[in-house]
């Protein structure tokens, strides 16, 4: 029984222990709560047969919860930046969308249709809108292309807006309060199957460089040795034919067993 232990120098009471959660994730958006919830039902009993003690019944959707977790989905930058112990790297999910497929994805460069944007050159001094400053999808990728082109991405535009989501980036351009947003095409994608019109008013002016998408690791603080059951849980979770359309609706075909230094040279 592979019992979700601190090592050894972080011991914890059992009641911290009783605190671990699973998080969805970066692309729960609400109208696939419901999948969310059924996916990680079947999964987490995998990882319980592999014999990982104490894995949560229910995805936690309290996303500011600041107790340990046992599975989450972060930015590769997050992963590539941090130290060693802050994080254990368990899996690189493999996805199959109109905009790309495989354990590397891509970001869209989006504005109103009815812009006069037609090319990032068109946005200089204009306003930007980024989920957030550690984004890699979001803002690390703009950045990257700017300086290819020698541009500072800092003084590149009037104003900086910081959304919090990439939905709420979208949102933002529906409302005239920005110009331009990288978009993740996976949430894009997601969105766009729920048929809500809700991407009707925007444009996409193209698809940025791909990078590896962002990965599922877990707590540092939990023992590592839980990482190689888990796999073997995930293994086996990809190879059920029951949940293929569970999988399906999330995009998603397999994973990928990829390394830390894989980030550290993709960011």
């Amino acid at each position: 029984m592979y019992t979700l232990q601190y090592e050894r120098s972080q011991m914890k009471s059992e009641t911290s222990v009783q605190n671990i959660f699973a998080s969805p994730g970066y692309y729960a958006i609400p109208e696939l709560k419901q999948t969310y919830d059924l996916w990680w039902k079947k999964l987490s009993q995998n990882f319980q047969e592999e014999g990982v003690d104490k894995i949560p019944n229910h995805l936690s959707w309290n996303f500011s919860t600041p107790n340990q977790f046992i599975w989450q989905q972060i930015c590769g930058i997050m992963l590539a930046k941090s130290k060693i112990e802050k994080y254990h790297y368990i899996a690189t999910p493999v996805y199959n969308t109109p905009f790309f497929n495989g354990s590397r994805y891509v970001s869209l460069l989006v504005v109103h249709k009815n812009s006069k944007i037609r090319k990032l050159s068109d946005a200089k001094g204009l306003r930007v809108g980024v989920n957030g400053l550690d984004s890699h999808s979001g803002w690390n990728i703009i950045c990257k292309i700017l300086k290819k082109n020698n541009f500072d991405a800092n003084n590149y535009f009037s104003e900086i807006k910081i959304s919090g989501s990439h939905r709420e980036s979208i949102q933002m351009i529906l409302r005239n309060e920005s110009d331009i947003s990288s978009i993740d095409a996976l949430t894009w994608t997601l969105i766009d199957q729920e048929k809500n019109n809700e991407l009707h008013d925007c444009r996409i002016l193209f698809k940025t460089p791909d990078e590896l998408s962002p990965p599922w690791v877990m707590d540092g603080s939990l023992s590592k040795h839980i990482v190689q059951p888990m796999r073997k849980g995930l293994k086996r979770f990809f190879n059920d034919s029951s949940v293929n359309e569970l999988n399906k609706r999330l995009c998603l075909t397999g994973f990928e067993i990829l390394s830390r230094h894989a980030y550290k040279k993709s960011c």
